[in-house]
């Protein structure tokens, strides 16, 4: 029965001490600064009315939240379809028709 306590103990005390250090330290990353309200909305609503072309995805910036995509799976993706967007702008029969 000791041990059972003991074992029990030590899980709590464990997980107790990975909640203290994890708020107390957090997970040591830099996150660039959050956009703040009423103007967080600003950059969505302008990217949203512009047309799609290679530089305004390469230029693009979102606000990031505490719950989101892996900033480096977005970033990849973003660059091929940046990539892909030059190639079409490049060919001389691309119209901007379809820009939406």
């Amino acid at each position: 029965m000791f041990w059972i306590v003991s074992l029990l103990g030590a899980v709590v005390f464990g997980a107790l001490l990975t909640l203290v250090l994890g708020t107390v330290v957090g997970r040591q990353e830099d996150y660039p600064p959050r956009l703040e309200e009423p103007d967080a909305q600003e950059p969505w609503k302008t990217l949203m009315d512009a047309p799609i072309t290679a530089s305004s995805v390469q230029e693009i910036q979102f606000a990031q939240s505490v719950r989101g995509y892996n900033p480096q799976q977005v970033d990849a993706y973003l660059e091929r379809i940046s990539a892909r967007l030059e190639q079409l702008e490049r060919q001389p029969h691309h119209h901007n028709t379809h820009d939406s």
